[in-house]
């Protein structure tokens, strides 16, 4: 009769445990009923709240990470000392999109194989979300410029002018429009136009904080909404936009400027009334003589 060798485990009652008879913590039942659970949704943060309940029950896990090109998502703990356990969530394994779980110390073989069975029934669901996440985000943004279309727009502007009716916040809105883009078009054609609505949207990003938005409505129309922020600051903003354009060879070749129109949103404000108070300034810009800014 083969002779096993036993191999010890810290973890276990009695000590010990042949690892050629070892049984998978989780049944197929189990399985099936967890694969079940979260296939019901394709909302990543809801997903990740079910996968972290389902690892602290089973492991004692204390964290839980999912990594993606689309956005980093945390759950629990973000102690960096922590025992991190790591798996690719794609099979092409580049490293690309992953998982990591966060526990207080080193598992054991017992519970590595736990957590190789849990992994192995959530990949694929989170795959699923990620790629709705990225087809939702995608349907959000300007396919020329990657800027935040209307829409995004709509939605960024509820969410914004709604927190700072309830809490108080500064919320201001930078309306733009490009001066002499017509002409590109006219006398260059529209391929040199995107490259002109490409240059301008860099420079855009490249003037606007990490907590700002930006947005292309369409044409040669933008728009920044701006938290957390008085004139002076909003004006800054303009002029490291004019600064940006000004720096540009290519909008430069063309004589391209910008156009200004500010607002802060007022307390009586709605939605389409703080709007309109920006696109008013702009067209007083765009009658002083353009490549100017406006407020309301």
């Amino acid at each position: 009769m083969e002779n096993l060798t036993p191999f010890y485990d810290n973890t276990i009652t009695d000590g010990f445990f042949n690892i050629n008879t070892q049984q998978e913590f989780m049944s197929d039942r189990e399985k099936n009923q967890l694969m079940h659970t979260l296939t019901t949704s394709l909302d990543l943060n809801e997903l990740g709240d079910i996968v972290f309940a389902e690892l602290k029950n089973r492991l004692n896990a204390l964290s839980f990470k999912v990594s993606s090109p689309f956005g980093n998502f945390q759950f629990g703990t973000t102690d960096k000392h922590l025992v991190v356990k790591t798996y690719d969530l794609t099979a092409n394994h580049d490293g690309s999109v992953k998982i990591e779980y966060g526990f207080v110390r080193s598992l054991s073989l017992r519970e590595t194989q736990l957590l190789k069975d849990l992994n192995h029934c959530i990949r694929n669901p989170l795959n699923n979300a990620l790629q709705f996440l990225q087809i939702q985000k995608l349907a959000l943004k300007d396919s020329l410029t990657s800027l935040g279309n209307r829409r995004q727009f709509d939605e960024t502007m509820e969410k914004a002018t709604s927190r700072a009716h309830r809490n108080g916040e500064s919320v201001s809105l930078i309306v733009m429009d490009l001066d002499k883009f017509k002409q590109v078009n006219d006398k260059f054609g529209h391929a040199e136009g995107d490259k002109v609505l490409m240059s301008v949207a860099g420079a855009i990003n490249q003037s606007l904080r990490s907590s700002d938005h930006a947005f292309r409505f369409g044409g040669d129309e933008f728009c920044c909404i701006t938290t957390d922020t008085d004139k002076e600051a909003n004006e800054l903003i303009v002029q490291r936009i004019q600064e940006a354009v000004a720096a540009d060879s290519l909008l430069q070749k063309h004589g391209i400027s910008v156009s200004f129109g500010l607002a802060m949103l007022q307390p009586e404000d709605s939605q389409s009334g703080f709007f309109n108070r920006a696109d008013e300034a702009l067209y007083q810009a765009k009658q002083a003589g353009r490549n100017c800014a406006k407020w309301a």
